[in-house]
């Protein structure tokens, strides 16, 4: 076996491993992602470029949250940094993600986006494209004021059911 120098690239498997938590909790790293073990990550949302994440999650008392990562590019750490420290509480992913998309700095890019592009960037294509042939009018505008449409748009699009 050859002897490791500084020069050498160590790969790591794409399976889960501990890593401690802020709080010093253990946490799992899979695939990039940082999450407390007692938390259950329900949506990801990523910027345009990849290198920002919103991660919504739920908490073992039923309750959500949201943390906010940037992928650090450095060579020794190529990995997930959380930012801001979100410690909110929400009834509801939806709320969860909301408030992430006004809070999280790079959410603000959507404000440049057609209603396509948003839905798309949010991942909300499939669920929206179902609610509108199920013509579930209240599931639409939920849809849409997560994807921070103004309201005079909500309306024409919801009165075109």
């Amino acid at each position: 076996m050859a002897e490791s120098g500084p020069d050498d690239v160590i790969e790591l498997d794409q399976e889960a491993w501990q890593l401690p938590t802020r709080d010093g909790r253990p946490a799992t790293q899979e695939l990039g992602a940082l999450v407390a073990d007692n938390n259950v990550v329900v949506k990801t949302i990523a910027s345009a470029d990849g290198l920002r994440k919103i991660e919504v999650f739920e908490r073992p008392d039923g309750s959500f949250g949201f943390e906010g990562y940037r992928f650090s590019r450095e060579p020794l750490e190529r990995s997930w940094i959380p930012y801001g420290f979100f410690a909110s509480r929400f009834d509801s992913a939806a709320v969860a993600e909301t408030e992430a998309l006004e809070r999280v700095n790079w959410s603000k890019l959507l404000d440049g986006m057609t209603v396509n592009e948003r839905l798309y960037e949010l991942d909300l294509v499939d669920e929206f494209d179902s609610a509108r042939a199920a013509k579930d009018v209240e599931k639409v505008r939920d849809i849409l004021v997560r994807a921070r449409v103004d309201s005079v748009s909500i309306d024409a699009i919801v009165g075109r059911l």
